[in-house]
Formats: C-alpha cells, sequence, structure tokens
C-alpha cells in the first residue's frame, strides 16, 4: 500500500468570508458550552490510530484537551463525548448547518477552482504514478472525508471509471448526480473493514491536508 500526502499551499479558511467565519466559530464555542457544559457523560479514549495509552498534553480549546500520543504522534482528544453524540454534533448541529448553508454556499465557485480542482487533479496524478492499475479500469475508491462532497463529484464528473463511496460521518443524507456515488456513512472508522476490495482510500485530514491510499 502507498500512502501520499497533499498539502494545500491554501487554506479553505482564506477563501471563505471573514465575517461569516467570525460568526461560525462564534456558534461553535457557544455550542459547545452548551450541549457539552457537563463532562459526567463523556468517555475516554486511547489513540484511535495505534491504541497506545502513553501521550503528552499538546493545548486546550473550546474545553478540551488535546493530547499527543507518543508512538505515532497523532493529535487527538483523551476525553470527549460519546460517539453517538459526536455524530449527531458532525451532522445536525447548528454550527454545521450554518457551516453548510452559509460558507460552502457562499465560497463554491473560490473553493472549486482554488481547492477542489488541484486536489482532484493531484489524486489522478498519483494514480497514474503509483498506481498498479490503468486508469482505464474501474477503480474502486472510498472516501471517508469530512464533507467531501465536492471533491467526490469532480473525480466522477472526470472520470467514468471509478466507483465512489461517500462514507464520511458528515456524509449521512448527502445526494448525488453521478449514479457511480454511494453514500454509506460510517459511524466511526473502526467499522472501515466493512469495505472490500477498495483500490483507493482518501481521507481529508484537516481543511488543508489530503491523505490518500493506493491499495
Amino acid at each position: 500500500m502507498k500512502t501520499i500526502v497533499s498539502v494545500n499551499e491554501i487554506s479553505e479558511f482564506e477563501i471563505k468570508p471573514k465575517n461569516e467565519i467570525k460568526k461560525w466559530k462564534k456558534i461553535v464555542s457557544e455550542e459547545i458550552t452548551k450541549t457539552w457544559n457537563s463532562k459526567k457523560e463523556w468517555v475516554e479514549i486511547f489513540c484511535p490510530v495505534c491504541n497506545k495509552k502513553e501521550f503528552i498534553s499538546a493545548f486546550e480549546k473550546n474545553g478540551f484537551e488535546y493530547v499527543e500520543c507518543n508512538h505515532c504522534k497523532t493529535l487527538y482528544a483523551k476525553n470527549r463525548p460519546n460517539q453517538t453524540e459526536l455524530k449527531k454534533w458532525f451532522t445536525k448541529s447548528e454550527s454545521v448547518k450554518y457551516w453548510e448553508s452559509e460558507l460552502l454556499a457562499k465560497s463554491a465557485a473560490s473553493r472549486d477552482a482554488k481547492i477542489v480542482e488541484p486536489r482532484s487533479q493531484w489524486i489522478f496524478d498519483s494514480l497514474a504514478e503509483y498506481s498498479t492499475s490503468s486508469l482505464d479500469q474501474k477503480l474502486n475508491y472510498l472516501d471517508i472525508s469530512f464533507f467531501g462532497k465536492m471533491l467526490n463529484q469532480k473525480i466522477s464528473d472526470k472520470s467514468n471509471n471509478f466507483n465512489i463511496i461517500s462514507a464520511g460521518i458528515t456524509s449521512e443524507g448527502e445526494t448525488y448526480t453521478s449514479k457511480s456515488i454511494n453514500v454509506d456513512s460510517l459511524e466511526n472508522l473502526n467499522d472501515i473493514s466493512k469495505f472490500k476490495n477498495m483500490d483507493v482510500v482518501s481521507h481529508l485530514m484537516c481543511l488543508i491536508e489530503l491523505k490518500v491510499f493506493i491499495i
């Protein structure tokens, strides 16, 4: 398996309207305080990548303590709401609704030209260079990103040879014009093994970094 990482020179925050970004951050902060004022129901986790227990403190933000794994250097919140509450947050919270209705909508054209199009071309170039399969063959493509809809649609528009599964936690309820894209959202990344015979797995690790696994 080949792992390839692309780091964009431009952040999505740079192309989104500043006033709306400021309002979105305020909504996030207020909503976290209101929703999780009591941490009684929170759960403690170990590294979500390697499951090791050794870590060092990194920083604290909005009431969450972030730590860095001593083994694989993954950054994560070691105490947090349970998986059901997190999924509800990522799919139904007011901050997510505002992000989709205001920020994504108002920056769609810029995002497509400056971020989505370059990312899609990078994926095709990476496959051409590293994949043992021909791009003329059918490829099973799994996306587990948050808000990966525009990139999935772009890849589908560029090629008829991708069978795409949109499986990110936030993909539930998404609709696509392309028949080659199916939605099957994950409850959490531990369930990824249910997808068999994938050729490519893509994951937007953060707003500026895209990781692709060519299997």
